[in-house]
């Protein structure tokens, strides 16, 4: 451990640019989606229960859910709204020549998701002029089995902040619809106007804010802001054990801390066991994350063995696989995903224009305009 631990990057470095490239944009969002429908068809249901309803080897493709195959469900939504959320802050930045503000543009993305949702609020009011291009994509106009704790904390209206918890909801959810934020942040575009030794802390605290807008406890929103942090390293350059080594760095200086900080000790500690991770215990978002990492890093580079194995440990299978995924196609881009799998998976197209999207960060042309109004 001591010398790993020598060996990682401090995360004051500016690291190098290693996987700045759409392939590995494409990778972690639709490796996300990906995972997130190979988990579907399991959620909620327990280890017993998928080898026996799947046969003894578990789930290993695609199955019948929500009317057809390859359905994702509200993370994979949700993670699109923080794409859209995140583009639309930075146009805003840019026509009003203003810091760069992200919580408000992401809360009001959620509120445009909110809309999709079999009529919970009007949609019509947002598919005009200023509407932007998700509002306007019919397939997003599913329910897909969203956590109670993100409708009702958007339908209440408030703003939730971490220290202003909305509930004390500690699920996935907010983890999971992280990482274009990640991405985000390392875009050329905006990656080369911030400051090397602070970015890592913006990073994290603004992961803070958004995962809280929904989950008001900080074994939620601490886990959020994990994700978005170890995309955002991996793309830059780390390795996944090195990028959970920096996060844990970042962690540890934010209140009410300790038990993600151990369960990603954890984690690193026994990355090279036998025994699977535990799903016994207590499903809260720090855990179905550390249980994520540890799946990740026992693929050994194959994204197929990694998302299955988090996927066929029940529970929330969907969440863990998604989370799964982004780690692992942001490690080893589009091309680790199977094709077979891509092909059938619903809104690849949106998917894979928001993540090239991602990738550019702003561009100031009509049609950019036209997608991501500043509002």
């Amino acid at each position: 451990m001591e010398e790993k631990n020598r060996e990682s990057k401090r995360p004051e470095e500016k690291i190098i640019n290693a996987r700045c490239l759409p392939e590995y944009y494409s990778g972690c969002l639709l490796g996300g989606a990906v995972a997130d429908a190979l988990g579907a068809v399991a959620e909620g249901m327990s280890r017993a229960a998928i080898h026996e309803h799947f046969g003894s080897a578990g789930v290993r493709d695609y199955g019948l859910v929500f009317g057809r195959e390859g359905a994702v469900t509200a993370h994979t939504q949700m993670a699109l709204f923080t794409a859209e959320g995140v583009l639309r802050a930075k146009v805003k930045a840019e026509e009003y020549s203003t810091p760069l503000s992200i919580v408000a543009p992401v809360y009001n993305a959620y509120q445009r998701w909110l809309a999709t949702q079999d009529g919970i609020c009007d949609a019509s009011m947002f598919v005009g002029i200023g509407g932007g291009q998700l509002i306007r994509w019919p397939d997003l106009y599913q329910e897909r089995h969203a956590e109670a704790c993100c409708l009702e904390a958007l339908i209440g209206g408030r703003l939730g902040q971490p220290d202003l918890p909305i509930n004390d909801d500690r699920g996935c959810g907010a983890a999971v619809r992280m990482a274009p934020l990640g991405l985000f942040y390392c875009s050329e575009s905006i990656f080369r106007r911030l400051d090397p030794a602070t970015v890592d802390q913006t990073l994290f605290t603004i992961g803070c804010q958004l995962g809280a807008l929904t989950h008001g406890h900080p074994d939620a929103f601490l886990a959020a802001a994990c994700q978005a942090m170890l995309v955002f390293r991996m793309i830059r350059g780390d390795e996944l054990y090195d990028a959970v080594q920096n996060t844990l760095a970042i962690l540890v200086q934010h209140p009410r801390h300790e038990p993600c900080r151990s369960r990603l000790e954890d984690v690193l500690t026994g990355s090279h066991g036998a025994e699977p991770p535990d799903n016994e215990n207590p499903l809260t978002a720090s855990r179905i994350l550390a249980q994520s990492i540890r799946c990740a890093l026992e693929a050994h580079g194959d994204f197929s063995r990694g998302v299955l194995a988090a996927v066929n440990l029940g529970g929330p299978s969907a969440g863990r696989a998604a989370l799964t995924g982004q780690l692992l196609g942001a490690s080893l881009g589009r091309g680790s995903i199977p094709d077979s799998w891509l092909r059938r998976l619903e809104l690849y197209d949106v998917i894979d224009g928001i993540s090239g999207d991602l990738f550019v960060g702003f561009e100031p042309s009509g049609n950019w305009l036209e997608k991501y109004p500043a509002w």
